[in-house]
């Protein structure tokens, strides 16, 4: 049986290895311990029979679920089964006890990043983002509009000072899907980037508003080392945040004028990226990588119901199947001014639907009619086309925050 408790030698010991196993990532001792202080403190799932054969780690968040709107959320990560111990049940285990734990700790949702896309779906979870590659020559460059009242600046240390994690905060609150990042998070960020995810020895551009408020960075590197025969690599820019669009333009100019620069690889961006929209040629921006990033599962339906719709003109009863059994049941959804009032009932449902399109249907990654059109959301046809209409305004979600 799995238990969650404190981080340990052997569960440091382990989950290193299985990096190493299972990815090919190898990190040392300290860049683990610093991962596994992003942690909860009692958030390491482990089984021992008697050594340890499977593990993971929790992460607490505030996720960005509408526009202004977060609520918290757990994620669950560095999931690792002994290949001495596969198909014995271990991964099963760990994800009810870590759902049994997330909902007792009173978080709304639980997100991953899945490694093979068809796990997780059991455990009702579904993707809610994804990230796009986009790849622009920089020769002959040309944006729509004018540039904004605002400087570029690549900053000598970016850890020194609040400017990157403001930045940050202000595009967050605008972005579904996105994880806040706290201090501990931004301070690993700087001195052990592998923790989180990004990449070693890149560079911060700041973009500061024409007051002199920080709306906009960008982080990046080279992809290799330029040749006499070969001339630049690439710039590889890892993330991309604009709080604005004239934060987003003079970014965008920034690169395009930078020195020995002949091509740009914007990375993790959302498939309907805004940024395409300042280019005069929207055809210079080419798509050259798309995968899943962020899987989630709804843990209280009520309360993400209510946190996502907007004015719904109708009562609505939907019946939710959940194979773990945490939200199976019936739902009322009634009008409740501008939001919508959710509670548990025993009507007759309108519309069924599963826990894992659900989830990904309130967070605007999948539309009411496309489920519909593909059978996974059935039922009364003006109850859903009320459905539609009350989440037709969302805004599509998009996650950058590795864990």
């Amino acid at each position: 049986m799995p238990r969650s408790g404190e981080v340990s030698e052997s569960y440091l010991r382990f989950a290193t290895a299985a990096m190493r196993l299972h990815y090919g990532i190898t990190m040392s001792p300290a860049t683990m311990a610093a991962k596994a202080e992003l942690a909860r403190p009692d958030g390491f799932l482990t089984i021992e029979e008697p050594h340890l054969v499977a593990a993971a780690a929790v992460f607490p968040f505030e996720m960005t679920v509408a526009p202004g709107v977060t609520l918290p959320v757990s994620g669950i990560g560095d999931i690792a089964v002994s290949p001495n111990h596969r198909r014995r049940g271990s991964l099963g285990a760990l994800m009810r006890e870590h759902l049994d734990s997330a909902s007792a700790h009173g978080d709304a949702l639980s997100v991953l990043t899945a490694s093979e896309a068809a796990i997780y779906g059991r455990y009702g979870y579904a993707p809610v983002t994804e990230a796009v590659s986009w790849s622009t020559s920089t020769g002959g460059l040309q944006l729509t509009g004018q540039a904004a009242d605002g400087t570029v600046e690549v900053l000598d240390d970016p850890g020194d000072g609040t400017a990157v994690p403001e930045a940050f905060a202000a595009y967050q609150r605008r972005t579904p899907g996105e994880l806040g990042r706290g201090p501990r998070w931004w301070t690993t960020r700087w001195r052990d980037p592998a923790a989180v995810g990004a990449p070693p020895d890149g560079f911060v551009a700041l973009h500061r508003d024409a007051d002199g408020r920080p709306t906009g960075y960008a982080t990046w590197s080279r992809g290799g080392a330029w040749t006499a025969y070969g001339g630049p690599a690439p710039v590889e820019v890892d993330e991309f945040v604009a709080a604005d669009p004239g934060a987003a333009r003079n970014l965008l100019a920034f690169f395009g004028s930078l020195d020995l620069c002949r091509e740009v690889v914007l990375r993790n961006r959302p498939v309907l990226d805004p940024l395409r929209r300042h280019f005069a040629d929207i055809r210079r921006m080419r798509m050259v990588d798309r995968v899943d990033k962020l899987w989630a599962r709804v843990l209280d339906v009520p309360r993400v119901v209510r946190a996502c719709m907007g004015r719904l003109d109708r009562p609505v009863t939907i019946a939710v199947h959940d194979p773990g059994k945490t939200t199976d049941g019936c739902y009322t959804l009634a009008p409740d001014g501008d939001r919508v009032r959710c509670e548990p009932t025993g009507h007759r449902p309108d519309l069924t639907i599963d826990v894992a399109d659900l989830t990904a249907c309130l967070l605007g990654a999948v539309s009411a009619a496309e489920l519909a059109g593909a059978g996974r959301l059935a039922g009364d046809r003006d109850a859903l086309s009320a459905v539609a209409r009350a989440l037709a305004a969302q805004v599509p979600p998009h996650c950058s925050t590795g864990f």
